[in-house]
């Protein structure tokens, strides 16, 4: 059995692009890892933090910064300082865009709407030995000003169970093969970003989802009954009362990394 284990990162960066227009660009990527115990994850994690802190954000294109992501998350930087080593991450979303797309040859028939909305939200359920990694980036930038950092993160066992990355690290059945690499790793994480409440995790997975079916050509009344059906079978979390929000971490860009 693999120690299987998913990331995913979602980055919206506004940006003003004179003195009156305002663009909005986001991104969502899901990761399923075949080998990514939770010292590997933690060290991924971080330097997907860096990654999107400092060097990408969607400036090159959706898909540019879906490669750069994804490219940079493959590396493990826990092993021993210098000498990272790689492992391969196979992007959800390709994967789950093919079942839709090949149900006709398997199933014998295209998805109905309600199916195809199931086999979306499956971008959240897969195989797990070791928990998940979600990570949120929002970036606001006025026409020549600073950029405004927004940074969120959780961390999941297998059991669904929200965690921090020092808890996620605790309740591992596995010894860290570095400790002091991975201490410092779950530091830069819970220094650089705040621990998102599960509502705001929830809504991670509907902008997930939503940013997804915009990807394959949803409009916005396909997406709001696609969110409403899956709340109703489950596969959303339906809070009702009034969202608990944390409290971001103000970061500088520029601080030492």
């Amino acid at each position: 059995m693999g120690e299987r284990s998913q990331m995913y990162v979602k980055a919206e960066r506004t940006y003003q692009m004179n003195d009156e227009n305002w663009r909005t660009d986001k991104g969502f990527l899901p990761l399923y890892f075949q080998w990514n115990v939770p010292e590997n994850m933690v060290a991924r994690a971080k330097q997907m933090i860096y990654t999107n802190m400092y060097d990408y954000l969607l400036v090159s294109g959706r898909k540019a910064w879906e490669h750069e992501v994804q490219a940079m998350t493959e590396v493990n930087y826990s092993a021993v300082k210098g000498s990272p080593s790689f492992s391969c991450a196979s992007n959800l979303k390709e994967e789950i865009r093919d079942n839709i797309e090949d149900a006709p040859r398997w199933k014998g028939r295209e998805f109905t709407k309600e199916e195809k909305w199931e086999e979306m939200s499956n971008v959240f359920y897969c195989d797990n030995n070791h928990g998940c990694f979600y990570l949120s980036v929002s970036v606001n930038q006025e026409y020549k000003g600073p950029a405004h950092f927004d940074i969120k993160y959780a961390f999941e066992d297998s059991e669904g169970n929200l965690l921090s990355a020092q808890k996620y690290i605790e309740q591992s059945i596995y010894e860290p093969d570095n400790p002091e690499i991975c201490q410092e790793n779950v530091e830069y994480i819970e220094k650089f970003a705040t621990l998102m409440t599960e509502r705001e995790l929830e809504q991670f997975k509907i902008d997930g989802l939503s940013i997804m079916a915009k990807e394959n050509r949803m409009n916005e009344n396909e997406i709001k009954e696609m969110v409403y059906y899956l709340k109703g079978i489950g596969d959303i979390k339906d809070f009702e009362e009034e969202p608990e929000m944390s409290e971001p971490v103000p970061v500088e860009i520029g601080e030492e990394r």
